[in-house]
């Protein structure tokens, strides 16, 4: 999972930082498959629309198949 993490991680226009991020599916995997909680669900649902054009639900279910096999 961490190399994946790093494999993937973005720079956000929307935040201004140069800063890298998480890739939004990934968060939002963690968030939905993992976590689990209302705040985090919630969180993943705001990320979903804010990054709408970034959304790609295939990478987010092969992550959330990653988090299973690896029991995270």
């Amino acid at each position: 999972m961490d190399e994946y993490q790093l494999k993937t991680k973005t720079k956000l226009k929307l935040t201004g930082l140069n800063l890298w991020f998480s890739n939004i599916n990934v968060n939002i995997a963690f968030k939905e498959e993992l976590l689990k909680s209302p705040k985090d669900i919630d969180d993943a649902n705001h990320l979903r629309v804010v990054y709408n054009e970034l959304i790609k639900d295939n990478e987010i279910t092969e992550v959330k198949n990653m988090i299973k096999r690896l029991r995270l």
